[in-house]
C-alpha cells in the first residue's frame, strides 16, 4: 500500500508540471492523403449510399447530408456517382521542414478532378392530375431538368399530357436528357 501511495504522489506532481521547459525535436517529413467529403449542396438522394461497394456512407435524411465513414477505401465510386457532384475528392498534403532559421509547416488542400458517371432514369413521368406545388420541385432540381412551362411549350413539342391545358398557366416538364434521377423533385410529391 505504501508503494501505491508513493506512486500516486509522484504522478500527481507530474500533472502539476506546466510543460514550459518541454523540448522536442521533429524530423523533416511530408505526408499526402486523399480525403472524400460530402459538400453541403447534397440533395439527400442517397445515390452514393447505394453505389458504395463497402457500405462506408451513412445515408442522408431530412436533418443531415450523407456522411463518409472510416470504412471508406477511397475507391471514388461515390465521387463519380453523385448526380450533382456534391462529393469531393480532396488532396491533403503536409510538409514539415526543420530549417536552420525557422521551422516551416506547409499545409495544402486541393480538389482532385475525377471522371463522372452519367446516371439516367429509365422511366420518368409526371402525374398531371395531381394538384401539387410544382414551384418547389423546379427550385430543388439540381440540374435544371425539372421546369415549369406554358401550354405553348407543350403544343410546340406535340406533347399530350392527358389533361386540358389552360393558357397562361404553368405545367411541370422534365427534360429526360438532363434528369439524373436524384429524386429531389419527389420531396414534395
Amino acid at each position: 500500500m505504501k508503494n501505491l501511495e508513493r506512486e500516486v504522489l509522484l504522478k500527481s506532481v507530474e500533472l502539476d508540471d506546466d510543460g514550459d521547459d518541454f523540448q522536442f525535436e521533429l524530423e523533416n517529413f511530408s505526408t499526402q492523403e486523399e480525403i472524400i467529403a460530402v459538400a453541403p449542396k447534397c440533395v439527400r438522394c442517397n445515390t452514393c449510399v447505394e453505389a458504395c461497394p463497402v457500405n462506408a456512407i451513412e445515408p442522408a435524411n431530412i436533418f443531415r447530408i450523407a456522411k463518409i465513414t472510416d470504412k471508406c477505401v477511397k475507391c471514388e465510386i461515390c465521387v463519380q456517382t453523385c448526380p450533382i457532384s456534391a462529393i469531393k475528392l480532396i488532396d491533403n498534403s503536409v510538409i514539415y521542414d526543420n530549417g536552420e532559421e525557422r521551422d516551416v509547416i506547409e499545409y495544402n488542400l486541393s480538389n482532385v478532378r475525377s471522371p463522372h458517371r452519367v446516371v439516367r432514369m429509365n422511366n420518368i413521368s409526371i402525374d398531371y392530375t395531381i394538384d401539387n406545388n410544382w414551384d418547389d420541385c423546379a427550385n430543388l432540381c439540381p440540374t435544371g431538368a425539372f421546369t415549369l412551362e406554358f401550354k405553348e411549350f407543350f403544343d410546340d413539342l406535340n406533347m399530350d399530357l392527358g389533361i386540358d391545358l389552360i393558357e397562361n398557366e404553368l405545367y411541370p416538364y422534365i427534360n429526360e436528357k438532363m434528369c439524373i434521377g436524384c429524386g429531389a423533385c419527389l420531396l414534395f410529391v
